[in-house]
């Protein structure tokens, strides 16, 4: 009777898991995300253009079956594409929301390109730069991303009421069983010496899948040399955490994977 008792119970809170997730999906999915095993034609072409960039894949055997979140670091341009080549599974990446999202680049072709390619928005920042900096990132910014930089620059804090919209889309797109790719530590900055420290946005995201989920996110360090790709062993994040932690735990994991590839 009690084993019953249990299994039923079980069940029950089974269901309602489902139920809750399925809820959250439905809400706020994008509705230009495709099944995961359906990526679009852009997209795969995109990733076989992109081919050449990388050679070598390490850690296949790290990555756990289901969904994923990757954390990296963003240290030139075509760290966008390295991650979606390296894969089999679909990935979804992150992208600034300034930058790309609302750049009306002929006529919003951009932002339906972006879509084509099922990334995702987020409003971001740059780390804390002094005024020299903030005046090399501009120098060093090509023509066409100028004036959107300028206004990144303003910002002194991130709007966290718009990025809750965004943060829950990148849950439901996990929720549904697929990937998510995110730059932890902003926008690219293009300084030779770049000052930036992980920032703890990653956190929120697992906190709230595993709120929904009732079940830890596994978050997977990833880092590009050249033309090779490591993937890092799985870490899980601790609901206590709090955002000095995130960061620091961010950039502990991050630098364990360089490190220990260095000299591959």
């Amino acid at each position: 009777m009690a084993l019953n008792k249990n299994k039923k119970e079980a069940n029950f809170n089974q269901e309602k898991i489902t139920n809750k997730k399925e809820e959250f999906i439905r809400k706020y999915l994008p509705d230009y995300i495709r099944p995961a095993d359906k990526p679009s034609l852009i997209y795969n072409l995109v990733k076989m253009v992109k081919s050449r960039l990388v050679e070598h894949v390490y850690g296949q055997e790290n990555l756990p079956v289901g969904e994923k979140l990757f954390i990296s670091r963003h240290n030139e341009g075509d760290d966008i594409w390295r991650l979606m080549v390296a894969l089999d599974e679909k990935v979804h990446l992150v992208a600034s929301e300034t930058i790309h999202w609302q750049d009306q680049l002929l006529f919003g072709v951009k932002k339906n390109l972006m879509k084509e390619l099922e990334m995702l928005p987020l409003r971001a920042k740059f780390p804390e730069l002094s005024l020299e900096e903030k005046k090399e990132i501009l120098k060093r910014a090509p023509f066409w991303e100028k004036r959107n930089q300028e206004k990144i620059l303003r910002y002194s804090a991130v709007d966290l009421l718009k990025n809750k919209k965004y943060l829950k889309q990148i849950v439901a797109v996990l929720l549904a069983g697929q990937n998510i790719q995110l730059f932890v530590d902003g926008l690219w900055t293009r300084l030779k010496n770049d000052p930036r420290h992980p920032f703890p946005g990653y956190g929120l995201i697992a906190k709230l899948y595993q709120k929904i989920n009732e079940q830890a996110l596994p978050i997977i360090p990833v880092a590009f040399k050249k033309k090779d790709v490591y993937l890092g062993k799985p870490f899980y994040v601790d609901k206590q955490s709090n955002r000095e932690e995130l960061s620091e735990i961010a950039r502990f994991q991050l630098e364990r994977v360089i490190s220990k590839n260095k000299t591959t």
